[in-house]
């Protein structure tokens, strides 16, 4: 299933069950700001064709260990990655998503130990401000 589906699924799930909206701060990290399109990833990356139409869709950076540092996905094969994960010792800490292909992020979810959302955030009409966030436990 698309990650998007599965983000927008939680994001109409969180009102039926209550989730707390928050003023926090804008919490983005400076590397969300950037959008990295095939022919920009460095040696340092692992890119692959999965269409084989001669531009990379895939790429993920791992560390001397094997780990994965940032992964990135070109979901609708456009020549421009939509789809970016963050890790730390190889745990997803956060996915950003350009959910409208215009090749600027506009969703970021923040997981809790690789698998629970403790916060997503959104900019739902494309300006590049955050019009909703929604934060889970008592933690934020």
């Amino acid at each position: 299933m698309k990650p998007i589906l599965v983000l927008l699924i939680i994001i109409a799930a969180s009102s039926a069950l209550g989730a707390q909206s928050s003023d926090h701060p804008d919490t983005r990290p400076r590397e969300s700001w950037q959008h990295l399109y095939p022919h920009e990833f460095d040696e340092n990356w692992l890119m692959l064709d999965r269409n084989e139409d001669g531009t990379p869709d895939y790429a993920v950076r791992v560390n001397d260990r094997g780990q994965k540092l940032h992964e990135a996905m070109d979901f609708n094969f456009d020549g421009k990655m939509d789809d970016y994960y963050v890790y730390a010792n190889d745990v997803l800490q956060r996915e950003e998503i350009d959910s409208n292909y215009d090749g600027e992020i506009d969703i970021w979810v923040y997981l809790r130990r690789g698998v629970y959302i403790r916060m997503w955030e959104r900019d739902t009409d494309f300006d590049g401000v955050i019009d909703l966030r929604e934060v889970y436990g008592s933690g934020g």
